[in-house]
């Protein structure tokens, strides 16, 4: 379960912002929250929701956590290190600084989460620029009492100084220093060096759940699919997905089909090695007809947008609720119907529908979705650019909204801010209008 996520110099933010899934106290909605041990008193919500005008940074956030994850994966393995130490850590690596300043262009940019694994809390974070990590740091808190397990900090030399002040932390954790990069994360390394204990964090970010609309040109159904076409118990759940969404299908079929093109065995001097053929899969969802006694079948292709987005998000949401993990959506309402898109809201809230305490994140500019009967006040965020290009993140706590409150209206009238400027559309039109008008004269 994600705590708090927090960013620094990255994209379109430039100072610190925070974004939580603390739940406040107020009392609405409380099947919207989860309670853990580790947390005492304090609950969590199970979602939340960012709306803010095009280009206000919504989608960073999305990108900021994307950018950690593929981080902390893309370490080499144990294996790697040990036989060719050197050849990791050529490449630049990817991270985006805030550009509309001199000085941010230049600092590394910095992440940390704060997230319960295993009914134990963590709070990892690091600094980071193109070259080199900058700082990394690991606290964790099994009985409340934090336990700083590492700390490391770039020295004026280019060395590193590192600190572990808890005898908590077990393991070589020395020759994991010794094997880390300077662009490389001590936390995947020391992972990939099975010690145990990060390994456990480190599992954290691997189930980690992050996804984009859909690409109409990439929409071949090939995971959801080759999952349905093995797994008979899959392949019922997502039926089981598909008609809870209410659009029409009452069954589908997955049909494997070889793909005559490619090479199925290839020769080799000393023997020969099977290689397992090209497959592609063919997917047709059975529909319902009016007046019809047996379902129409239609090809996966014919589908409508909706359709193919909420079949290919399907063994996403599957797993995420299945184990309690995290799921960030950019734009999820990408053309999914408003009301389809509150009833995946919805399971995410039903404890029924998710005993494990799954969190859903997303953005969205759906209004329909600012409903007080869905989300608490401390579930609806906002992101807003300042006149510098700065993103700034705010809950819609900070306004106190009245119970009755039109939070949709209020939002669109501006109350909220994290709107579009749109005030010179006008003076556009007159101008374009004018020289139109000149146009003609001529």
């Amino acid at each position: 379960m994600l705590i708090e996520f927090r960013v620094t110099n990255f994209r379109s933010f430039k100072d610190t912002q925070t974004f939580s899934l603390v739940a406040s106290s107020d009392t609405s909605l409380p099947e919207n929250t989860i309670q853990s041990e580790a947390l005492g008193k304090l609950k969590l919500n199970r979602s939340a929701v960012v709306y803010g005008a095009n280009a206000s940074g919504k989608s960073n956030m999305v990108a900021a956590l994307q950018f950690v994850q593929r981080f902390m994966l893309s370490a080499p393995t144990g294996r790697q290190l040990r036989e060719q130490p050197e050849s990791y850590g050529d490449a630049t690596i990817p991270v985006v600084p805030f550009l509309l300043d001199r000085e941010t262009r230049e600092a590394p940019s910095e992440f940390e989460l704060v997230f319960l694994q295993q009914g134990v809390r963590y709070q990892y974070g690091f600094q980071v620029d193109q070259r080199r990590v900058h700082r990394e740091w690991l606290i964790a808190y099994p009985l409340g009492q934090p336990q700083r397990w590492f700390e490391r900090t770039l020295q004026a030399d280019d060395t590193y100084e590192w600190i572990f002040r808890s005898k908590q932390f077990r393991g070589e954790k020395q020759l994991v220093t010794e094997v880390t990069r300077a662009d490389a994360l001590y936390l995947s390394v020391g992972a990939a060096f099975k010690l145990e204990q990060l390994a456990e964090v480190y599992s954290w970010f691997v189930n980690l759940r992050i996804t984009f609309p859909l690409d109409r040109l990439r929409a071949r159904s090939s995971i959801t699919a080759r999952r349905a076409y093995r797994d008979p118990a899959f392949h019922q759940r997502v039926l089981d997905l598909l008609t809870h969404a209410d659009i029409g299908i009452v069954d589908f079929t997955v049909e494997e089909i070889a793909d005559e093109g490619f090479a199925q065995r290839l020769l080799f001097p000393e023997n020969e090695r099977p290689i397992p053929r090209r497959v592609r899969y063919e997917v047709t969802l059975a529909h319902q007809g009016a007046g019809q006694e047996d379902p129409a079948p239609l090809p996966f292709e014919e589908e409508s947008r909706g359709t193919q987005q909420l079949f290919e998000m399907a063994p996403r949401l599957i797993d995420v609720l299945d184990r309690g993990n995290v799921l960030i959506v950019d734009e999820l309402d990408s053309s999914l119907h408003p009301v389809l898109t509150r009833r995946l809201v919805e399971m995410f809230h039903n404890p029924q529908l998710n005993p494990s305490g799954a969190q859903l994140i997303f953005n969205t500019h759906d209004v329909s979705l600012l409903d007080r009967t869905l989300f608490r006040r401390d579930q609806i965020w906002f992101a807003e650019k300042d006149r510098q290009g700065a993103t700034h993140l705010y809950s819609l706590l900070e306004f106190s909204p009245r119970k009755e409150e039109a939070l949709a209206k209020h939002y669109l009238q501006g109350r909220y801010g994290a709107i579009p400027f749109i005030e010179g559309l006008g003076d556009w039109s007159n101008i374009h209008a004018e020289s139109e008008a000149v146009e003609h004269k001529e």
